[in-house]
């Protein structure tokens, strides 16, 4: 279970910070436009912080920059391809 709650993450990390880049937002930007910590941001995308609070996704879902349906749209994506060639 902990690999797949590693993997997970990891994958939140990346497609936030994609969607992030597609903004052409900086980390910095974005931590202000969603009221959190500019590490915090940082440690998502680097996959670091494996559970997130709702309020935290929730904020950056707030910010209106990022699209949390995409976001876990492909991740759980990306997860079904990972498991599928398990």
């Amino acid at each position: 279970m902990e690999d797949k709650e590693v993997l997970f993450a990891q994958l939140l990390g990346k497609h936030l910070k994609m969607q992030r880049e597609e903004q052409n937002l900086s980390r910095d930007k974005l931590s202000e436009l969603a009221d959190l910590d500019y590490n915090n941001i940082g440690k998502i995308e680097r996959g670091e912080k494996k559970d997130p609070y709702s309020s935290t996704l929730f904020k950056i879902y707030s910010s209106k920059c990022i699209s949390i349906d995409k976001l876990f749209s492909n991740v759980l994506q990306e997860l079904e391809t990972y498991k599928n060639n398990e």
